[in-house]
């Protein structure tokens, strides 16, 4: 608690608001909960200014998330893949960062504009990859415990040095406190791209993603969300890529003494898409993909350099398909750097 105030006179709100969660976790006497939850009114009503940035290594043993199958089928006779077409391992360089400023129009009303870059860089370029967002719109505090906001939203994905497509749309997002423990968030959104070359692929997407949040014990989380995601090219030419994906992600986090954070969660996914692959489909139905993603981590929060601490991630992924030719296999460790500021 004390831990908690001193970092919300410092105004570093992350880490105050962080604590706080944890002190309502841990059952305090009804007065001191109440005083809390105003502690945790006036971060989110004094908010202004908020920053995130990290940057890491990343050896990955599939960088290009290629089929790992050597052969395939058609009409009875097996080919061979060229090499080149075959999984290739390599070291990463991962940075990122983003920011927003709230604007105080009311009480209860501000106004968010912010925007966010990744850059994912691999040996020989190819693979590289770069997502840019921007967002601007209203954010409406209802009550101590609930805030919503709508957003118009652009992005723009560049792979391989060259524009892939940009985004226009808007989301929604809403999140709320249910009690001491207990936080949850939905958001949802809707964007029209537009492609560079594969123009073809036009259409709009759709996302919808709930999250939630119980806080066990002061240094002990549990973490669950699932979400929804479509697109739909228009062109009929492009039918069979239209797709519709669902996912689930349970995960948990423990803080350890030594000032170590562990991390971990599972995702499952299934990805259905409108129509077959023509030969490359064995099952001569509408192609479907499965995916499973392990990922891991461990903290070393005591350990600073101008406020960024070192985290060590592990990722083993693997995609089943009924498709030949995009089931694969990876295993990634990222060494990083991380800030909240």
């Amino acid at each position: 608690l004390e831990l908690a105030r001193a970092f919300f006179d410092r105004r570093q709100d992350g880490l105050a608001r962080s604590h706080f969660e944890r002190v309502l976790a841990g059952k305090p006497h009804p007065a001191v909960a109440v005083n809390v939850h105003r502690f945790l009114g006036a971060i989110r009503a004094r908010k202004r200014w908020s920053f995130h940035a990290g940057a890491a290594l990343a050896p990955d043993t599939n960088i290009g998330r290629g089929s790992d199958e050597r052969t395939v089928s058609l009409d009875g006779e097996t080919f061979r893949r060229d090499a080149d077409s075959l999984p290739r391992s390599g070291v990463g360089l991962l940075v990122w960062a983003g920011g927003e400023y709230q604007h105080p129009m009311t009480r209860r009303l501000k106004l968010r504009n912010g925007g966010s870059i990744s850059r994912s860089e691999f040996p020989r370029g190819e693979f590289d990859r770069t997502f840019a967002t921007g967002h601007v719109g209203p954010r409406w505090l209802a009550d101590s415990d609930t805030e919503a906001s709508l957003l118009a939203s652009v992005r723009r994905l560049w792979r391989g040095g060259a524009p892939e497509f940009d985004e226009f749309g808007a989301r929604i997002e809403t999140a709320r406190r249910f009690g001491r423990r207990v936080t949850g968030r939905i958001a949802a959104s809707r964007h029209e791209r537009k492609y560079w070359r594969s123009t073809w692929l036009d259409g709009p997407t759709t996302d919808l993603s709930v999250e939630t949040r119980f806080v066990a014990t002061p240094v002990f989380r549990i973490d669950a969300a699932f979400g929804y995601a479509r697109h739909r090219p228009r062109a009929a030419v492009a039918k069979r890529f239209r797709h519709t994906r669902w996912w689930v992600r349970p995960g948990a986090a423990l803080d350890l003494a030594w000032g170590i954070t562990l991390e971990g969660s599972v995702q499952w996914s299934r990805t259905g898409f409108a129509g077959s692959f023509g030969r490359l489909t064995l099952s001569g139905e509408a192609r479907s993909d499965r995916s499973r993603v392990f990922r891991a981590s461990i903290n070393k929060r005591d350990w600073t350099l101008f406020g960024f601490s070192p985290r060590i991630s592990l990722t083993q992924e693997r995609r089943r398909s009924n498709t030949q030719g995009v089931g694969y296999k990876r295993s990634g460790t990222e060494l990083s750097a991380v800030r909240l500021f």
